[in-house]
């Protein structure tokens, strides 16, 4: 601001001496515009112009001076900034990613806990299927072994029937 408020005033005292060359004030000695040895207005506004005492140069070189100092530490201070957000949004996406690794293991435990049960399940059908199974082959390993004996009661007996009707007393499932 305080560059700003020079320049301002360079500027402001630059159109003064300008406007005292317009009303011919550069023959008038107690006036802003007056230089000895200026013969017209273009020589008066020339001299506003790049007629410089060496206490305006010092001014202007001082302020350019405090204009690059304020512009370095304006940087240096946008530098410290950039750092800071970039620190703090490196630490957001950490803990984003960190939220992130939370929720996915938290969904594998939950994808391992369903395959857990479903494991279980299986386990416990195999178990009920292979004791049908196991039934279901000791039923045909009986009805089997009905059969062989029945086979082996039959051998000899005639199969063909004389008798009729219901009360025939010819039983072909002989029993010893």
């Amino acid at each position: 601001m305080k560059i700003l408020s020079v320049v301002a005033t360079a500027t402001a005292v630059r159109d003064q001496c300008l406007s005292c060359c317009e009303v011919g004030g550069y023959k008038h000695p107690n006036t802003k515009c007056y230089k000895p040895g200026l013969g017209s207005e273009e020589d008066c506004k020339a001299a506003c112009e790049t007629g410089k005492s060496f206490l305006q140069q010092k001014a202007q070189v001082r302020i350019v001076n405090e204009a690059f100092a304020s512009l370095a530490q304006s940087e240096g201070d946008d530098a410290k900034e950039e750092t800071q957000v970039a620190t703090l949004a490196k630490q957001a996406s950490q803990a984003v990613e960190s939220v992130k690794l939370g929720k996915f293991k938290g969904m594998l435990d939950q994808i391992a806990q369903e395959q857990a049960a479903s494991q279980q399940a299986d386990q416990k059908d195999a178990s009920v299927n292979q004791e049908a199974a196991d039934h279901i082959r000791l039923v045909e390993q009986r009805l089997e072994a009905r059969l062989d004996k029945a086979e082996n009661d039959m051998v000899g007996v005639s199969t063909k029937c004389t008798c009729s009707g219901p009360t025939c007393p010819c039983d072909l499932r002989k029993t010893k």
